[in-house]
């Protein structure tokens, strides 16, 4: 509730501090080894993510009166490269995130050097255990 009545330069403030926080506690060992570096860190803007709190503490303030609300996931997206293929990734985050959702890609790179539709961009077959 003491978040969604901040002034928006407040909940900014605050936002920035928990970045950081998030940002110093995750952490990433690749292939068993020792930590890998994150970067390109990408927040969500700050005034989606009080507009999102300000709904559910509306919500929960009229006893559940509000019952179209779809509260979506809040998401930070960052990166981590390696110059050997990866097999494992293991995870760290801040406890306070509670559970997480991690989504990792494997880019697929083509030169597009030709006008028209001569390229072709292969997509990898997900392989089921």
């Amino acid at each position: 509730m003491t978040l969604s009545a901040m002034s928006p330069v407040e909940f900014e403030t605050e936002l920035n501090h928990l970045e950081t926080h998030i940002r110093s506690e995750t952490r990433i060992r690749l292939n068993g080894a020792g930590e890998a570096v994150i970067s390109n860190w990408s927040w969500p803007d700050p005034a989606i993510v009080r507009a999102q709190i300000q709904v559910v503490v509306m919500n929960a303030l009229s006893g559940g009166a509000i019952t179209q609300v779809h509260e979506e996931p809040v998401e930070i997206q960052a990166e981590v490269s390696s110059a050997v293929p990866i097999e494992t990734a293991a995870m760290q985050f801040p406890r306070e995130l509670g559970p997480v959702l991690l989504v990792a890609y494997h880019p697929v790179q083509v030169m597009v050097d030709k006008p028209g539709f001569a390229t072709k961009v292969p997509f990898p077959i997900l392989l089921k255990p």
